[in-house]
């Protein structure tokens, strides 16, 4: 019982699974849809306390004989914050252990793919359903898209080549590099829900849209374009309420067009920044417009901000230590 109480007060993080194939090696053939064998929870946890870790299973599902090994990675993703776990693959199965309660759980996402073009969506698991899927382990059917999706990239109406483009759905975030062209194709499912799309390059352009935005996007429409701006740095200072520098703290910067329609600049996969032993960290990717909507997110546990000004090019972040929190264990008697 105690184990299992321990379980149903995940807080919130979001779970991506992505599987990518990374050899043409053939597998036995496996065209049963079987269930995986349901198992104990004693089984599928070990450790206490922060270092309290969950067992996670899953079976890749295919119409035909799979023909290409399996890579599996499971990202946590928390406000933003992301951290990668690389599966154990056997055939058609995979498992890894997952640390539960370092970070909040939120939802799970399923993603899958193979040299063969075949993919496995699941859509966001709400972590009520996070203990029994690990106890009966993930069945992943394995399809080809449906659809593709055609994203162009441009910089003052002119193509841009190498751009990295990513789509966000309700199953998830997909990526594609940009052509010649200045064209990525993705493929993805038609019960899938567009989210929005978004486009960077090494050279310091940026751009994107959200279909929740005030401007209309046809989210049925198969071609959409992404105009790229250009972007520079701006710096932020991050202090105590003494004027103490604080390192080690990671933080993003987020900037949209002004109102009324405030089209937000989602960072590139992966970006953020971390401030040095002065308290300073420098954002790369901040938009070069005439008016810009911004604010910086702090992307640390022990820190609150209490104030924040800023002048031409540089943020001044005031920050307190958030207050340590107790854990009280006891008994309630009637």
């Amino acid at each position: 019982f105690a184990m299992l109480a321990v379980l149903a007060v995940f807080p919130s993080i979001a779970l991506f699974i992505s599987i990518h194939a990374d050899s043409a090696i053939a597998q036995e053939s496996n065209e049963s849809s079987a269930e995986l064998p349901v198992m104990k929870m004693t089984d599928l946890i070990r450790g206490t306390g922060e270092s309290l870790e969950l067992l996670l299973r899953g079976k890749l599902i295919y119409e035909s004989k799979p023909t290409a090994k399996a890579t599996v990675t499971i990202t946590l993703d928390y406000n933003g914050r992301r951290q990668s776990f690389e599966a154990t693959v056997q055939d058609d199965l995979f498992e890894v252990w997952l640390p539960i309660n370092r970070v909040p759980w939120y939802v799970v996402f399923v993603h899958a793919s193979d040299e063969a073009g075949n993919l496995g969506r699941r859509s966001a698991i709400p972590r009520s359903e996070l203990r029994n899927l690990a106890r009966t382990g993930l069945n992943l059917p394995m399809r080809l898209p449906d659809r593709v999706i055609e994203v162009r990239t441009r910089y003052e109406g002119q193509p841009i080549s190498g751009s990295s483009v990513r789509i966000e759905t309700d199953s998830g975030e997909s990526y594609g590099v940009t052509n010649s062209a200045g064209v990525a194709e993705i493929g993805v499912f038609r019960e899938e829900t567009l989210y929005s799309i978004d486009g960077w390059n090494d050279a310091g352009y940026l751009g994107g849209f959200s279909f929740h935005s005030k401007v209309s996007y046809d989210r049925n429409s198969d071609q959409h374009d992404v105009n790229l701006v250009r972007t520079t740095s701006r710096t932020v200072k991050v202090v105590t309420v003494d004027g103490k520098p604080v390192p080690n703290v990671a933080l993003q910067v987020h900037a949209s067009t002004p109102e009324p329609n405030y089209e937000w600049f989602r960072a590139p996969e992966n970006a953020k920044v971390m401030t040095d032993e002065n308290g300073v960290a420098v954002w790369p990717w901040y938009p070069m417009l005439d008016k810009v909507h911004e604010y910086v997110e702090l992307q640390n546990d022990q820190w609150r901000i209490s104030d924040m000004s800023a002048s031409t090019d540089t943020y001044l972040l005031t920050l307190k230590p958030v207050s340590k929190r107790k854990r009280i264990t006891g008994y309630v008697q009637s």
